[in-house]
């Protein structure tokens, strides 16, 4: 009889997804008027699940990219951490010593804005900790942006390849990856599992829990910077998705469900 270890520290999905690190995952499945933006990654199979569940304000649910999506509209729609000040996301804070990454989908409905807020937990850059990505789409500047913020105004900001985010109302994929154990080159960010832009930061010391809570679809309460798009299928990690895995959950730009 032979012998065989599992390796506890490594879980799979129904779907076979390594769920590793999986701390959140949400599907915008659940009708926003009747219940919360609902964390699944427990119920996926996730063992370290932060258990974040978003409150929803002037959301409404529509065709998605698999199955249902929210409409984050522009009278003030948003989806906002029911926690409070983002003590769920403290593993996205330990930009001294944390690893973690985050990627989902979204299509905007309107052209040639700039500056939305796709998911983020600070708006006055320089006076507030905080972390956030968004979305530019005018000429010129059509790309994702992710920053990182302390409160000495030591905020730093980071962008994808520049044409890769086009301004049309079509679905695509964004990944944004940070490990502080990676020295030069440990910011990443694609879109549409396309080549990586690479950045270094230099941010160090961010820890515990940010001022604000996390929101969806604009930056803090009340909203301000909103988008106008359809969100699906985002997911939190602690660690850094591989290569093949951003391939996997693109998946030809039919997205891929945990």
């Amino acid at each position: 009889m032979s012998n065989f270890v599992i390796n506890p520290y490594r879980f799979a999905s129904g779907s076979g997804f390594d769920l590793t690190g999986l701390k959140a995952y949400y599907k915008f499945d659940n009708d926003p008027t009747a219940s919360n933006l609902i964390n699944q990654a427990e119920a996926v199979g996730s063992s370290v699940s932060n258990g974040a569940d978003f409150s929803n304000s002037n959301v409404s649910q529509v065709t998605g990219l698999i199955d249902y999506g929210y409409d984050y509209n522009l009278s003030d729609g948003q989806s906002e951490d029911t926690g409070g000040a983002g003590t769920s996301w403290e593993f996205m804070y330990n930009t001294s010593s944390g690893v973690f990454s985050f990627v989902g989908w979204i299509k905007p409905l309107t052209t040639g804005r700039s500056s939305n807020r796709i998911f983020c937990d600070c708006a006055n850059i320089g006076n507030e900790t905080g972390l956030g990505i968004g979305e530019h789409m005018v000429a010129s500047r059509e790309q994702v942006f992710f920053y990182l913020d302390k409160t000495d105004g030591d905020a730093e900001w980071f962008y994808s390849a520049l044409g890769d985010y086009p301004d049309t109302t079509t679905w695509r994929m964004v990944f944004v990856s940070f490990d502080a154990s990676g020295g030069s080159n440990n910011v990443q960010i694609s879109v549409n599992g396309g080549t990586k832009t690479t950045h270094t930061s230099t941010i160090t010391g961010i820890s515990g829990a940010s001022f604000n809570p996390m929101t969806f679809g604009s930056a803090r309460d009340p909203p301000i910077f909103e988008t106008d798009s359809i969100f699906d299928e985002w997911s939190f990690w602690n660690r850094v998705l591989t290569d093949a895995e951003i391939t996997q959950l693109y998946n030809s730009g039919a997205g891929f469900a945990l």
